[in-house]
């Protein structure tokens, strides 16, 4: 249904571009995300890292990592580089589907990319630990949030203690 919107006679501008290509992205028809995207990048659009948020949270949430990679590059070639909030959404996408080696490949990368540690990135990190029950995972990025200035929430102990009880 996307597809059909490039026939109508409509001045094409950043928010329009923008809302088409979010639509698509949370539709999850990352066919029309793609056209689209061409179309902005033709036409000279930049896009926003909204944009990019939310079709990484959704091609993140298939638990396609070289889509998500592919969409980050497409991006960064723009200029809208990935943030720390950005690898936040994706970490915490993996992290929901209990997928801790993608979880922990996206925080190495977002460190490659140098985007700053983020509390979301590292209490998703030590909860997907937690949740399948990984005391040794859990503790290593709990240190590791321990270690930084960020704030120590019950957000982050709540996993742990829920880890404590199942373990016995």
């Amino acid at each position: 249904r996307f597809f059909r919107l490039g026939s109508f006679d409509l001045s094409l501008d950043k928010v329009i571009f923008n809302s088409i290509i979010i639509s698509a992205g949370r539709n999850q028809d990352f066919a029309a995300a793609e056209l689209w995207y061409e179309r902005a990048r033709v036409a000279g659009c930049i896009l926003d890292r909204l944009t990019l948020d939310i079709v990484l949270s959704n091609v993140a949430g298939t638990g396609d990592d070289l889509a998500t990679e592919a969409w980050l590059e497409r991006f960064r070639a723009i200029g809208v580089k990935p943030d720390g909030r950005t690898f936040g959404i994706v970490i915490s996408s993996s992290a929901r589907r209990g997928d801790l080696a993608s979880a922990e490949y996206w925080y190495e990368l977002a460190a490659t990319w140098r985007a700053p540690p983020t509390p979301r990135m590292l209490v998703s990190l030590v909860s997907v630990a937690s949740r399948l029950r990984d005391p040794i995972a859990a503790e290593r990025w709990f240190d590791r949030l321990a270690g930084t200035n960020l704030e120590l929430t019950i957000e982050v102990f709540d996993p742990l203690i829920q880890l404590a009880v199942n373990l016995g």
